[in-house]
């Protein structure tokens, strides 16, 4: 698979990419933009003309797994290169910490100096990204999917996987889960808005569309989208579930959140929508919706949460656990985002460890 990878930078950003064997990732230049939208434009041109088949956007995390702006604006980033792109091209999101550091470090030596240099950096960053990335695919994905493969080497037709993306995150993430799910078709579903009663359609329409009537259906739900997917009425058609780091009480949040930004009930009745000072949008309508609208699930679940998730309340996904009857593994140190190499083995296997039991 020939991937592209991104350092995405304000002025100028590095691209690298690899040959179809994924075994050399190499360093093609830099894209120059005005804006985040030109950039992407740019960005969308080159994975065009390299024939591209997925792209790789650095992630900047901070060193204690935190996110800042900076990621913020990477992940819209990403999105709206998904958009430039058509979604016919799956755009996914990697862990680029020290990779810039790392970069300068191993062009300190070389005969390149001033200017030169600092625009071979960020080339170079990209294509320690995409290096990373390749290292993962091939020492954890391939491998860790090799019992099953072998089990489907008839090339047995098993279904479907639909999968749902969390706020900022897009439907290409899903073709991580192609190797993980060997006889099944894996659609990534995107929506296009937060409003439950708009991506609730959307989702629902698609799995409609595209769920196997006589075979296996599976859900793969990632944080705001395991709470729009339950919402959008298809558990009669899902088999089983799986979610990670999953909204489950979307009026707790809201309510949490009016609570630490110090709004009360009637003020966001009178105002009827707000922002708070970490950007996020409080809505009246949609909080009305969430309560006339409780959710009903009757899935077989797993549930994979982490134990320093800072987004979701633990306590919980534990309480809908034990409502809802469904299995939950929580990751020691982990985060929200499952994105470090760790975790996404520690994703990976708690899949394939949940599908062999289904054999």
């Amino acid at each position: 698979m020939r991937i592209i990878a991104v350092d995405f930078g304000d002025a100028r950003t590095g691209l690298a990419i690899c040959d179809s064997g994924e075994t050399i990732a190499s360093p093609i230049g830099n894209v120059e933009g005005k804006n985040l939208f030109r950039m992407s434009e740019g960005v969308a041109d080159v994975c065009r003309k390299r024939n591209a088949e997925m792209v790789v956007v650095g992630l900047p995390i901070n060193m204690d797994g935190t996110e800042g702006p900076r990621a913020d604006k990477c992940r819209k980033f990403a999105s709206v290169l998904a958009k430039d792109l058509n979604g016919q091209i799956p755009v996914v999101m990697w862990d680029e910490r020290i990779t810039t550091v790392q970069a300068y470090r191993n062009l300190l030596d070389s005969d390149v100096h001033g200017k030169k240099k600092r625009q071979l950096i960020d080339a170079e960053a990209a294509r320690l990204i995409l290096e990373n990335y390749l290292s993962y695919r091939k020492n954890n994905i391939h491998k860790s999917t090799e019992e099953l493969t072998e089990s489907n080497t008839d090339n047995v037709y098993h279904g479907v996987v639909f999968y749902v993306h969390g706020k900022g995150g897009s439907a290409g993430e899903s073709v991580h889960y192609e190797t993980l799910f060997p006889g099944y078709k894996v659609i990534g579903i995107d929506y296009h808005s937060v409003f439950p009663w708009i991506a609730g359609e959307e989702i629902r329409k698609t799995v409609e569309l595209s769920a196997d009537a006589n075979g296996d259906n599976i859900l793969i739900a990632n944080s705001l989208g395991a709470y729009l997917a339950m919402d959008s009425g298809i558990r009669e058609v899902i088999k089983r579930a799986y979610f990670i780091s999953p909204i489950v009480d979307m009026e707790a949040m809201i309510t949490g959140m009016m609570k630490d930004s110090g709004v009360t009930e009637k003020t966001l009745e009178e105002e009827g929508t707000l922002l708070t000072e970490s950007g996020e949008e409080l809505s009246w309508q949609y909080l009305c919706y969430v309560r006339d609208n409780p959710i009903c699930w009757s899935v077989p679940t797993y549930i994979l949460c982490a134990e320093k998730d800072s987004v979701v309340n633990i306590e919980l996904i534990r309480d809908f656990a034990e409502k809802h009857r469904a299995t939950i593994k929580i990751m020691e140190n982990g985060e929200h985002w499952f994105h470090t190499r760790e975790q996404m083995r520690y994703l990976d296997n708690w899949i394939l460890d949940n599908e062999k039991k289904q054999a």
